[in-house]
């Protein structure tokens, strides 16, 4: 029996559920918001920088690529306009023309893990047509999310994006399972890492250690209602029908209509 677990979702480190078809990057420029030193060498690249985060927040993103393109060429060396430029080009779905900026401001500044990070993400979604280039670019991007991680060991939501990135493109269930550990162990209070090991541990036919883990993520946050879906499931596999129809109902009065069929299908 295939084990349907929804996993068509990506919960970013804030928590927040988003459809994968959205752009991962829309909306990451608040990150950058640097306090800005002027000096006399760097005064209009640090203008133009401003003019693209003022556009950027407005969403034009074409207007902020210029504003920043003007940052770079007034000073090639800044870092901060490079990882900027890249998450814009993100945001208007050019991924491939954001890889090259992202690797310029890992050649200025090779200690800032979000550089290696977001570069990941955007190798993730570059993927071609070709199985070569799929399995060119999903190494290429594990190998940027190494880099963050030994840049930044402590920081949970690294583990957490590369488990996820393992358990939805590449099917390592159990390397999966490790980084969602690790993620957990730094920041037990996000269900997300519950839920998706809970699902990981699933594709392993774990049940029942699935089923703990998506209870603990009900705990932390008792309107999860994917939690319960997926709970449900895990409850019907091991032939706890009462127990998954209670769940499958709970997901439903929290909105997720997909849970319908499967009361039709088996609680009736």
């Amino acid at each position: 029996m295939v084990f349907p677990f929804v996993s068509d979702f990506l919960v970013l480190p804030a928590g927040k559920l988003v459809n994968q078809g959205q752009s991962i990057m829309k909306k990451l420029f608040p990150l950058f918001l640097f306090c800005l030193s002027l000096n006399s060498f760097s005064q209009s690249a640090e203008e133009y920088f401003r003019s693209g985060l003022q556009k950027d927040s407005l969403e034009d993103y074409a207007g902020a690529i210029a504003s920043y393109t003007k940052a770079i060429e007034a000073n090639p060396e800044f870092e901060r306009a490079y990882k900027n430029r890249a998450l814009s080009k993100s945001n208007l779905q050019d991924f491939h023309g954001a890889i090259p900026d992202y690797t310029k401001a890992i050649e200025l500044n090779p200690g800032d893990f979000e550089n290696y990070y977001y570069r990941g993400l955007a190798k993730k979604m570059s993927f071609g047509c070709s199985i070569w280039k799929y399995n060119r670019a999903r190494k290429a991007a594990l190998a940027d999310w190494k880099s963050a991680i030994k840049s930044n060991p402590n920081n949970p939501a690294l583990y957490y994006s590369r488990g996820m990135f393992k358990y939805d493109e590449t099917e390592d269930f159990g390397g999966a399972i490790a980084d969602f550990n690790k993620a957990i162990e730094l920041d037990p209070e996000n269900s997300n890492s519950y839920i998706f090991r809970g699902c990981a541990k699933g594709k392993l036919n774990d049940h029942q250690g699935a089923i703990i883990d998506f209870s603990k993520a009900i705990d932390l946050n008792i309107d999860v209602e994917i939690a319960f879906y997926n709970r449900g499931f895990s409850r019907f596999i091991l032939k706890d029908i009462q127990g998954a129809c209670l769940d499958w109902n709970r997901a439903v009065e929290l909105g997720f209509k997909m849970a319908e069929e499967n009361i039709k299908a088996h609680c009736q």
